[in-house]
């Protein structure tokens, strides 16, 4: 959940009434973008920062590059003035919203509310785990001690997710990702527990499955072909018997 209240309304600014004028077919695209980028500065105070293009394709893969190419959509965004790209040779950038103040009510997002949104609320040893079972899954080496990824999980937790319903967007996105060259190093804490980006991988999950993760019931078993997923104790029990065989 994100502490951010719009100050003005952006979609009848004079800028956004200059992208309508270009054609409504493309105005969706604007508006969405828009949307991920206030989402991704609002923990930022107005700039997001990203490590190289992959990693702003992500940011925006609610967008359909192959039909509207994310580069027309952030130029035009810049050209009437709502933001500024900067990118360097090495193909890291930051996104920076022009007159952030502007579209921003101090009000409704300060440093003491937002903190106090991440702040850890006795989460230590939920964190620890959680860190743990993503290193065992994926065989990584993140710290739980990372100041960081300790107040992403944390804001997760606080958003009332449980540590299972957590580890099931990990095994996910890392069963997803894990044999793809250009995808498989964004299985990390600062990818997949981005609060905008948390949220649309766990609505990527069946809800069969996030049910029975959050209740205890969901079973991590390989197949008789050697693949190794998660199953609810339901597919488990309507599968051939030795189709699946139950690992720790």
């Amino acid at each position: 959940m994100k502490w951010y209240k719009m100050y003005v309304n952006s979609i009848n600014d004079i800028k956004f009434k200059k992208l309508r004028k270009q054609g409504n077919a493309l105005f969706a695209y604007y508006w969405t973008a828009w949307c991920i980028i206030l989402d991704a500065v609002s923990e930022k105070g107005g700039t997001v920062y990203y490590e190289d293009l992959d990693e702003r394709d992500i940011l925006f893969e609610l967008i359909d590059d192959s039909t509207t190419p994310l580069k027309v959509i952030l130029d035009d965004l810049e050209n009437v003035g709502l933001i500024e790209v900067i990118e360097d040779e090495d193909v890291s950038g930051l996104i920076k919203v022009i007159n952030w103040e502007k579209y921003q009510s101090n009000k409704y997002h300060s440093t003491e509310r937002v903190q106090k949104h991440r702040e850890n609320k006795g989460h230590d040893e939920a964190i620890t785990r959680i860190i743990n079972k993503f290193n065992e899954l994926t065989g990584k080496r993140y710290s739980a001690k990372t100041e960081e990824t300790r107040k992403l999980i944390s804001g997760r937790l606080n958003d009332g997710r449980t540590e299972e319903e957590i580890m099931a967007v990990v095994n996910h996105k890392h069963q997803q990702w894990k044999d793809d060259p250009r995808m498989k190093d964004y299985v990390r804490p600062n990818t997949i527990f981005r609060p905008g980006n948390f949220d649309n991988y766990i609505n990527e999950i069946p809800q069969n499955i996030v049910k029975a993760a959050s209740d205890g019931t969901l079973l991590k078993v390989r197949t008789m072909d050697g693949a190794v997923k998660n199953v609810t104790q339901e597919q488990y029990n309507r599968a051939e018997e030795g189709w699946f065989e139950i690992l720790k």
